[in-house]
């Protein structure tokens, strides 16, 4: 049977001290703070290691130097923001299947400025890009691409988290472009914004078989978009919501018969510019053209590349080894002509800066 620490019965017995801490520690114990996560209906306490979140150079590592342990963001996911804690704790995070959970967490990461798990992320949809969640995707990834990259680099070893979602929304368009047909019959199309749009709709390495696949999504999108706009879709007002779109299908790559279907369809080219594209196929030589029509026929009639460009190796999905030889082949002669090409362009400048030093 149990004695207690001091009998005093007897004698002999010797004062114990408990070896547990007081509880006064536990409830002072510094080394963790708690995160408050303010919601709509209920606030959240998330746990963290101080010195991690100290040591993390994140928004959260401010925040708590700052003593501000709240966060006051109602859409605030609380699963993803633990997340978050643990992955600044131990470099770790286990993804699920739900691609648009990945693209939460990619935006709680930015939010934050988590860089190490915005590089996690993109690495993640890079590996589970497909044609059922590209269009998704291409939506986040193109407001980060406007948000903070302002151009589209193609560098084969991105660093840092800005040139990773640079480089996974490049990605994202090549995979548009390799898997175009399939893409662009997708309902999720007709859903995007003007800017997001075109985006898509002026990729020049688009692998389709024919050009009508572009004019009918032209033709369902501003039938849509006249729609949202609440204006009837005349043809006019179909024309007006395209604006320089309309000039995307390369209508002299198509047969006559072909032509004839689009135009039967919806005329989204005014009745002159109907007429040269006639002429053409008629083999009548036009005469007096302007500047404009003449830039507009060269278009039409521009071929589109054998192959889309290479993605940027950001995962196994798109390591070189995994696509065809014959596309490595034509991304590496593109590369090589664009070194060229650069290399003519240096040295002009470098002459036109002699001779302007020469006549100074």
């Amino acid at each position: 049977m149990g004695k207690p620490f001091n009998d005093p019965e007897n004698p002999d017995s010797q004062k114990q001290t408990p070896s547990a801490p007081p509880l006064t520690d536990l409830v002072n114990d510094t080394s963790y703070i708690d995160f408050i996560i303010l919601g709509n209906k209920e606030n959240y306490s998330v746990r963290a290691d101080r010195l991690s979140i100290l040591n993390s150079n994140t928004e959260l590592s401010r925040l708590v130097k700052a003593e501000k342990f709240t966060i006051n963001q109602s859409n605030v996911n609380v699963s993803n923001f633990e997340a978050l804690i643990r992955f600044i704790e131990t470099k770790f995070i286990r993804f699920n299947d739900d691609i648009k959970n990945t693209l939460n967490i990619l935006e709680l990461a930015s939010t934050f400025q988590c860089h190490d798990l915005e590089i996690a992320c993109v690495k993640e949809l890079d590996m589970k890009l497909s044609v059922e969640n590209v269009i998704d995707i291409f939506k986040v990834l193109r407001y980060y691409n406007t948000k903070t990259v302002l151009t589209i680099r193609t560098a084969p070893k991105p660093s840092g988290a800005e040139e990773y979602l640079n480089a996974m929304f490049y990605n994202t368009l090549q995979f548009i472009d390799q898997n175009a047909v399939d893409v662009l019959s997708q309902t999720e199309m007709l859903t995007l914004r003007f800017e997001e749009f075109e985006i898509i709709i002026k990729r020049d390495a688009l692998q389709i078989p024919s050009e009508t696949i572009i004019f009918n999504l032209l033709a369902d999108w501003s039938s849509k978009e006249c729609e949202r706009k609440i204006i009837e879709p005349s043809e006019e007002n179909r024309r007006r919501v395209l604006g320089g779109l309309i000039y995307s299908p390369r209508f002299l790559l198509l047969s006559y018969e072909d032509f004839q279907k689009c135009r039967d369809r919806v005329s989204l080219l005014d009745p002159v510019e109907i007429q040269l594209i006639e002429d053409f196929f008629n083999k009548k030589k036009a005469s007096n053209l302007t500047e404009e029509q003449i830039v507009m026929l060269q278009n039409f009639k521009k071929s589109r590349p054998s192959f889309p460009g290479m993605p940027i190796h950001l995962s196994n999905r798109s390591n070189p080894k995994n696509y065809p030889k014959k596309m490595r082949k034509h991304a590496q002669k593109l590369a090589e002509e664009g070194m060229e090409r650069s290399r003519c362009d240096s040295c002009l400048v470098t002459c036109a800066s002699i001779f302007a030093c020469i006549f100074e």
